[in-house]
């Protein structure tokens, strides 16, 4: 239960009770939004895994239901991606995937706006110390007909995509290919894209902006 393995066990002994909780477990049970191909797993898709996580990796949080889905990646590599492209599994579903930003703590408080809503525990907010920021963003994606064109994309890439309620460009993550939607990250909403464009490498690299957020009940 701390390490997700199963094996035979010769050899045993009674669990002090100190040792009791957590009774799950260390080990987190979590699963990619993936199917393979085929049947089963082959043993190329394995190799594939075993290889990636061998390097320092990060999950991203996808969905948390009766499992906790995920993307594993390590650097600009997305696990998910390599096994798609390669042809060993399919998506299962569209997803969303949660953002977060890593300076944002469970206990912080702030001022924030309220800039989409999913359902009652399933919204996105916006720091209002982040104002400046998100004008900054705006004059910089204020000339996005001029960034490259979107040859191809793929499910959890990041994009320039245009709104159209607007007509203006915003930072972008895609969710669907057919139809192909995305999650405008920095403001937490998701619609069909018809036109798109590269994002830039500077622009990439600045985190989300849109806060996923749900409330912490008490018993």
């Amino acid at each position: 239960i701390d390490y997700g393995n199963t094996d035979l066990a010769p050899f045993r002994k009674e669990l002090p009770k100190d040792f009791y909780n957590p009774e799950e477990g260390y080990a987190i049970s979590m699963q990619l939004p993936l199917k393979p191909t085929n049947e089963c797993w082959s043993e190329e898709a394995m190799k594939i895994f075993c290889a990636f996580i061998e390097q320092h990796i990060t999950a991203e949080i996808i969905k948390v239901d009766k499992r906790i889905v995920v993307d594993l990646k390590s650097s600009d590599q997305s696990l998910s991606k390599l096994l798609v492209e390669g042809n060993h599994a399919t998506y299962i579903e569209e997803f969303t995937p949660v953002s977060q930003q890593d300076n944002i703590i469970g206990t912080s408080a702030g001022e924030v706006y309220v800039l989409a809503i999913v359902d009652v525990n399933n919204f996105y907010v916006q720091l209002v110390s982040q104002s400046d920021q998100q004008i900054e963003m705006m004059d910089s994606l204020a000339n996005a007909d001029d960034f490259e064109m979107l040859e191809r994309c793929n499910i959890g890439d990041l994009i320039v995509a245009k709104y159209s309620l607007d007509d203006q460009w915003y930072r972008a993550k895609v969710t669907s290919l057919n139809p192909l939607k995305a999650l405008f990250i920095d403001y937490g909403n998701v619609c069909d894209i018809i036109n798109c464009r590269e994002l830039p490498d500077y622009l990439r690299k600045q985190p989300p902006m849109a806060i996923h957020c749900s409330f912490k009940f008490r018993k």
